[in-house]
């Protein structure tokens, strides 16, 4: 057979010759051939056993033995062979076609029946398989056997002759062990830490493997997978889950936390993965975040320490406190005057403006008031917001624009309208406000 598939059903008592089956081909069917058999292709004998006997049997480098029994009988696909038995290197097991049914342990699927001389060794998924090697496969572990003599079943009334047996490992095959990695294994009972600050309103991710490594399916069955709780449990939120089972033994699945801080300070839960590992069945790990300000972190950044990390210090002297040098974009160990300090500018018809930047970070955290008046001598007695969002005309016209000619510029403008003798005064105040979430 050169191509397609030779369907042996009968009888062929070939007294001489061979049958040959070139790379490409495949033999498989019900009957029985007499004489030698030569594959270079694909031997798939199919469930009955004693199907295809032969003379001797010679599977070629490169070939393969598809074992097709969708069963758990021991014997099931005897390949009967009178003479020898000889697999070229290497001889791909193709057990696919097993299917996925419950494989009690110590089951023994036996592949080859001889009476004469064995050679060679089979690869299964590109593993080679030496005599009492093992291998993983539907989740349990076997075992190869080249020559178990008188181990297989009774065939035609003889257990004499030798016999290529895989035989599952006892106990079922084996069981599943679960194991967490994030950057580093974890225990059972382990914690993990979120790296550096989160600033409170925003959220940091960190994603954790979970990997099988035994011979069994790992099942998850939590509901949900990873469940959280603990102290400060609304701050942890598991926004991708792991998949079910998770084959072993090298299977993986991951899920992923993130870590949104609702107050400053360290956070902490606890994450549970149920499971039916047997003595890790609910795997917990303690999580911990720790929470910050966007001006503590900008703080940070600078490298202030101590009293110089205060909003309302001034450890460069420039007559700038820190809360100002945030908001204004400066650098609070060198002098900025007056390269950040609001500008002022205005005309007659158009009245006074105070332009000044803004920095984005410093928007949750802090208020800012344009306080003017029309004397330097009194305090100023009126004042404007500025908020996140351009402001029209207040009662004495006052306009802000938070996107003045480019992106965080703000511009105050206060009409000529409002001026005593042609004076018109304006000053930025900045305070700290503590960040709120609903």
């Amino acid at each position: 057979s050169g191509t397609g598939s030779l369907l042996i059903n009968g009888d062929q008592h070939l007294a001489t010759g061979a049958v040959t089956v070139a790379a490409g081909a495949t033999l498989g069917g019900t009957g029985i051939i007499g004489g030698t058999v030569n594959v270079s292709g694909v031997l798939a004998p199919g469930a009955s056993i004693g199907t295809l006997t032969s003379g001797a049997l010679t599977l070629a480098s490169g070939s393969t033995y598809a074992y097709q029994v969708n069963s758990t009988t021991v014997g099931a696909d005897l390949q009967i062979v009178s003479g020898d038995l000889t697999l070229g290197s290497p001889v791909t097991l193709n057990l696919t076609d097993l299917g996925s049914g419950t494989f009690a342990g110590n089951t023994t699927l036996s592949m080859f029946n001889y009476s004469g001389a064995w050679s060679g060794l089979f690869t299964y998924d590109s593993t080679v398989l030496a005599d009492d090697s093992t291998f993983s496969f539907l989740g349990k572990v076997w075992t190869i056997d080249y020559n178990a003599i008188a181990k297989g079943v009774n065939v035609a009334g003889t257990e004499a002759g030798h016999y290529v047996n895989i035989t599952s490992a006892a106990g079922g095959g084996g069981a599943p062990e679960i194991a967490i990695d994030a950057a580093g294994n974890i225990n059972t009972g382990g914690s993990k830490a979120f790296p550096g600050e989160v600033v409170v309103g925003a959220n940091a991710s960190l994603t954790f493997t979970i990997a099988n490594t035994g011979n069994a399916d790992l099942n998850l069955t939590g509901s949900p997978k990873v469940a959280v709780s603990g102290a400060n449990a609304a701050d942890f939120t598991v926004t991708a889950q792991p998949s079910t089972p998770v084959t072993g033994p090298t299977g993986t699945t991951t899920f992923t936390v993130q870590f949104a801080p609702r107050a400053t300070g360290t956070r902490n839960a606890v994450i549970t993965i149920a499971n039916n590992d047997a003595d890790e069945g609910s795997f917990t790990i303690n999580l911990s975040g720790s929470g910050t300000t966007a001006y503590e972190q900008w703080a940070t950044t600078k490298g202030l320490l101590g009293a110089d990390r205060g909003f309302d210090a001034d450890p460069d002297k420039d007559g700038i406190k820190n809360g100002l040098e945030w908001v204004l974009g400066g650098n609070p160990k060198s002098i900025d005057t007056p390269s950040i300090l609001p500008v002022v500018t205005g005309s007659k018809a158009a009245g006074l403006s105070l332009v000044f930047g803004r920095s984005s970070a410093s928007v949750p955290e802090t208020a800012l008031l344009v306080e003017w008046g029309t004397a330097l001598s009194t305090p100023f007695t009126h004042n404007v917001a500025v908020l996140g969002v351009d402001s029209s005309a207040d009662v004495y016209g006052v306009t802000v624009d938070v996107d003045y000619l480019t992106a965080g510029k703000v511009k105050v403008n206060i009409p000529d309208s409002n001026s005593v003798a042609g004076k018109l005064f304006a000053h930025l105040k900045v305070t700290q406000v503590p960040v709120v979430l609903p």
